[in-house]
């Protein structure tokens, strides 16, 4: 993205600056560049958003997954992912939510299963995400476009920050959307009612 040798002759993108950004790096023609938005998947379960919930059913916490193993950004082995994923599992349970992990694209499903044996965790790398995020309570992740989604749906946000970046590449924090822990405080962060702010909304 935005590398001479990585060169593309027609580009679609979220907006403006995006455009402009592909114009200065690439040289790319203006005319070759579509503004699209963000492409928010149509709601298939909740098209009429007709959820209630039991009173004494546990709350329910999306994890967005970056895939930052799987495509080579952190280096991070799988053992040290398996511990990490089971530190979110085991903070979110203490805090009485059910896990859910929504799988980047470029991550493998049997190998998150084999993480969670015998423990109450959903892993889907296909399902609606405007669904999955309807459903849940919070939303947790690293860094990724996925979190427009709760953004939509005014979810409260959690950024689980990270030894392998100073700074993520874009972090919704600086313009007031979520905020950030580490995976070993997430369970306290949870505890202190965070909810979204009139400021937030």
């Amino acid at each position: 993205y935005g590398l001479k040798e990585n060169h593309v002759n027609y580009a679609f993108v979220y907006g403006e600056d995006d455009k402009n950004y592909l114009i200065k790096s690439m040289n790319m023609n203006p005319d070759n560049i579509f503004i699209s938005g963000y492409p928010f998947l149509q709601y298939v379960k909740h098209k009429y958003k007709s959820k209630q919930k039991i009173n004494n059913q546990k709350k329910i916490a999306l994890y967005l997954t970056s895939g930052l193993r799987s495509v080579g950004v952190i280096p991070i082995t799988i053992n040290e992912e398996k511990y990490f994923y089971q530190k979110i599992y085991n903070e979110l349970n203490k805090s009485g939510y059910n896990l859910v992990l929504k799988l980047h694209p470029s991550e493998n499903e049997n190998l998150f299963k084999s993480y969670f044996k015998n423990k109450n965790v959903e892993i889907t790398k296909t399902s609606n995400l405007s669904d999955l995020t309807y459903e849940s309570d919070i939303v947790i992740g690293e860094y990724t476009t996925a979190f427009f989604y709760p953004i939509r749906e005014l979810k409260p946000i959690i950024i689980i920050e990270s030894k392998y970046f100073n700074e993520y590449p874009f972090d919704f924090t600086k313009h007031g959307i979520g905020i950030k822990t580490d995976a070993e405080n997430l369970s306290e962060t949870i505890n202190k009612n965070y909810k979204l702010s009139l400021e937030n909304i």
